[in-house]
C-alpha cells in the first residue's frame, strides 16, 4: 500500500516522514464441535496473503477432538497472531463471537465458521475493496464455493448472495468488482438477501462494537440468530454494503448444520430446513432492542439522520418496500 504524503510538504521531506501500514485484520473462529474441519479452517487463515492480520479461535464448549485439533494446528503457528480461548459453554452462534470482540485488536473483523474455508486473497481482497471505495461502507461481502464434508464442489457459487445482481446489472467492460448498495435499499424486508453466509462478511470492527447486542451464556437470547442474520441486515440498513464479485472462500454443506442441511448441486436449492420467518422475527426484535439501548453509540458512528432512518426502517419493517432494485445499486470506481 503506497505511502500518504502530505500534499504541502516538499518532496525533498518525504523520506522524514513515517509511512503508513495496511490495516489489521482481526479473524475470529467460532468452533464448537467441528474437529474434523477446525483445522482446515485456521491454517486458512494462516495462509491468507495478507500480511497484517491476527486470529482468535474460540472453541465453545466441544466434546469432540476440537481442542487437540486446534492446538496441535496452532503450535506451528506465530502465537502473538494466533490465540485461542476455550469457553465452558456453547451460547449460541452471535453470543459466542461476541465473547472474542474485547480482545479484538483490527480494524476490521471477520467472524469465520470453523466448517468453513478462506482463499489466500480473502482478507486482501475485502481490505482492498474498502480502501479503494469512496464511501465507509459498515461491511463488504464476498461470494463462496459450495462443498461437502469431504471437500468435494458442490456448485461455483451461493445462489442467495447471487440475489445482488437484481440490484445493479455488472459492466462486461469494468474491471471494477466491488458495487455499493447504498441503505435506502431495505433490508428488513425478509425475502431481501444480498449477501453470503457468516464467513463472507467483513465488518468494521467500530461498527460491530457499536451494534453489539445484549447476550450473556444465560441470557434468554435467541439462538437462531446469528452474526449474519443480525449483524448484516443492521449494519446495511445503517450505512449500506461493499459487494464483492467473485468467490473468496468455501461454505461446507455436510448435513449436520441446521442452516445448511439440505442437498445441493449447482447452488440453487434451499440451503435449509428452517422457519425463515421465525428467524427474521427473531432477529428485528434483537436489532430493535439494541438500536434503543445503544443510541448514543450509534449515532456517534453513524450520526442523528442515519439512526432515524434506519429505525423508521425497522419500525415499518413489514411495510417499507424499498427503493427500485436496479436503482438502488450504485458501481464505485475502483
Amino acid at each position: 500500500m503506497p505511502s500518504v504524503k502530505d500534499a504541502s510538504t516538499s518532496r525533498a521531506d518525504w523520506n522524514d516522514l513515517p509511512t503508513t501500514a495496511e490495516p489489521l485484520v482481526t479473524v475470529i473462529i467460532v468452533n464448537c464441535n467441528y474437529g474434523r474441519f477446525v483445522g482446515p479452517c485456521l491454517m486458512s487463515v494462516a495462509r491468507q496473503d495478507y500480511p497484517n492480520l491476527e486470529c482468535i479461535v474460540v472453541d465453545c464448549a466441544s466434546s469432540d477432538n476440537s481442542r487437540a485439533v486446534i492446538e496441535a494446528t496452532m503450535a506451528g503457528l506465530p502465537p502473538s497472531r494466533f490465540r485461542a480461548r476455550h469457553r465452558d459453554v456453547n451460547g449460541g452462534h452471535l453470543p459466542n463471537a461476541l465473547s472474542a470482540l474485547s480482545d479484538v485488536r483490527g480494524a476490521f473483523l471477520v467472524c469465520l465458521d470453523s466448517d468453513d474455508f478462506l482463499f489466500p486473497s480473502f482478507v486482501a481482497t475485502h481490505v482492498a475493496a474498502h480502501m479503494a471505495s469512496g464511501v465507509s461502507a459498515p461491511l463488504s461481502v464476498t461470494d463462496q464455493i459450495q462443498i461437502d464434508a469431504e471437500g468435494q464442489m458442490l456448485a461455483g457459487t451461493c445462489h442467495w448472495h447471487q440475489k445482488w445482481h437484481e440490484l445493479a446489472n455488472p459492466d462486461p467492460t469494468s474491471c471494477c468488482r466491488a458495487r455499493y448498495i447504498p441503505p435506502e435499499w431495505n433490508s428488513w424486508a425478509m425475502e431481501h438477501w444480498i449477501w453470503g453466509s457468516t464467513s463472507s462478511i467483513m465488518f468494521q470492527t467500530r461498527v460491530a462494537r457499536a451494534l453489539a447486542p445484549a447476550v450473556g451464556d444465560h441470557d434468554d437470547f435467541p439462538a437462531q440468530v446469528g452474526v449474519d442474520s443480525y449483524y448484516a441486515r443492521l449494519a446495511h440498513c445503517l450505512g449500506g454494503t461493499l459487494l464483492i464479485d467473485g468467490a473468496e472462500g468455501a461454505y461446507r454443506r455436510h448435513g449436520s448444520n441446521t442452516w445448511s442441511n439440505n442437498g445441493v448441486l449447482g447452488g440453487q436449492a434451499a440451503s435449509g430446513r428452517f422457519d425463515r420467518a421465525d428467524l427474521f422475527n427473531a432477529t428485528l426484535a434483537v436489532a430493535l432492542k439494541t438500536l434503543a439501548e445503544r443510541r448514543d453509540d450509534i449515532v456517534h458512528e453513524f450520526g442523528d439522520r442515519c439512526y432515524a432512518a434506519a429505525e423508521r426502517q425497522l419500525r415499518h419493517a413489514d411495510e417499507i418496500p424499498g427503493p427500485s432494485p436496479r436503482a438502488a445499486g450504485l458501481e464505485l470506481q475502483a
